[in-house]
């Protein structure tokens, strides 16, 4: 029985003596010094190594560019603030933007690109298969494939993006941070920047940029070093921009500026809303109901004019919100609630029945990491349960930030 690591797939894969089995890539293996006859236990190094390309500054997209071209492949990593946006942007009007695709994983992300998501693009089916007769379309029209917040795409979209490399040829541009947080999924977390299939779509070549452009060298330095930063040389004010990482925080603190807003402000409409109940489903055990009931994200609130407010989800295919989109009240009765956002193609506007704001939001003075990624913060912002955090949510979190002396830490 022979080992294969990247099947080809006109090899017949089975169990039977004699035929191919695909499996993962060893992680140990014993090596012998015949002299002293000592066997010994060695980690191989499956590491893929890319060649660096000497371009730091988003400014400098022509240049990018023009690698980009001559290596029919590339992965472009930065910190926030460092300009990937922009480059995806002008690197678009270059290629044609009827000719670029421009894919992310979360919709929101879709929407700061003036893209679409992985999903929408593959036309993947429900059993999560790509359709011919769209691979097909893909083939005749694009030219570029560029994928923004690299370090989101999980194995499953990976695979599927590396299927259409193969059948397509088209060059892929990839950009992100490596340092935000990886892809939620029921895997061990893995480094998808050195897997074999990523390091290809990107031809082996990357572009480090590193030149900031949203905040100080500062903060800069901060992010750079989230595990050893002292917490207590920040501010402790709780502001109106909060991050956090439970559930329990954003709720509590939701409540908190809210009603510190109402007892100050006193705004003219306020509307209470009451948590979702949810009901007991008949073959669900008592213990997974209230697991259930624990993880609903909703609560008691009251909402009023000029509140922030965020998407819990995608609505009507994008036409009402998507999720973690971004939204302001901009009028308010007790029957009918009207929000805005700002979208690339500009402002974009969704009226709903006041009883269904639970359906389609939650109140964002304060919102957990994982739905922070991909804003910025240009005012004061306080960061929760800090302690609680790993070292790519602290990351993420702190470099919503636009300026070092902008941070404050509360805890509960």
């Amino acid at each position: 029985m022979v080992v294969v690591r990247d099947a080809n797939p006109k090899i017949k894969l089975g169990e039977e003596w004699g035929q191919y089995r695909q499996e993962a890539l060893p992680t140990k293996f014993i090596t012998c010094d015949y002299k002293e006859r000592i066997p010994k236990i060695d980690t191989p190094d499956f590491t893929f190594k890319y060649n660096y390309v000497d371009i730091n500054d988003s400014s400098d997209y022509k240049q990018i560019h023009q690698v980009l071209r001559c290596n029919k492949g590339l992965m472009i990593n930065g910190s926030a603030g460092t300009g990937k946006s922009y480059v995806i942007k002008k690197i678009s009007e270059e290629v044609g933007d009827e000719a670029t695709a421009r894919l992310c994983f979360t919709n929101k992300g879709a929407i700061n690109i003036h893209g679409q998501t992985i999903h929408k693009f593959l036309g993947l089916n429900a059993e999560g298969k790509n359709l011919q007769g769209n691979i097909e379309k893909i083939k005749k029209s694009i030219k570029l494939i560029i994928i923004d917040e690299v370090s989101m795409v999980s194995a499953f979209l990976w695979a599927r993006l590396y299927t259409l490399y193969e059948q397509t040829k088209i060059p892929f541009l990839l950009v992100g941070d490596w340092k935000q947080i990886p892809p939620v999924e029921d895997l061990t977390p893995f480094d998808y920047l050195q897997h074999p299939a990523v390091v290809e779509l990107a031809q082996g070549k990357i572009c480090e940029l590193t030149e900031v452009y949203r905040y100080c060298d500062k903060l800069k330095q901060a992010s750079n070093n989230v595990d050893m930063l002292d917490i207590r040389q920040f501010g402790n004010n709780i502001t109106k921009n909060n991050i956090c990482y439970y559930n329990t925080t954003r709720k509590f603190v939701n409540n908190l500026v809210v009603n510190e807003i109402i007892r100050t402000k006193k705004p003219t409409t306020i509307v209470e809303i009451k948590q979702s109940k949810y009901n007991k489903g008949k073959t669900e055990s008592q213990e997974d109901y209230l697991t259930r009931c624990k993880k609903n994200p909703t609560h008691d609130i009251k909402i009023f004019k000029g509140m922030p407010i965020i998407a819990s989800s995608t609505k009507e295919q994008g036409a009402v919100c998507v999720n973690n989109e971004e939204f302001i009240i901009t009028e308010l009765t007790a029957d009918k609630l009207t929000a805005e956002s700002t979208r690339p193609d500009g402002t974009h506007k969704v009226e709903i029945e006041t009883k269904d704001f639970n359906f389609y939001f939650l109140v964002a003075y304060c919102i957990t990491t994982h739905k922070a990624q991909g804003s910025t913060i240009a005012g004061q912002m306080t960061l929760w349960d800090w302690e609680q955090m790993d070292t790519k949510l602290k990351y993420t979190a702190i470099t919503r930030a636009t300026g070092y002396d902008k941070i404050n830490f509360c805890k509960k």
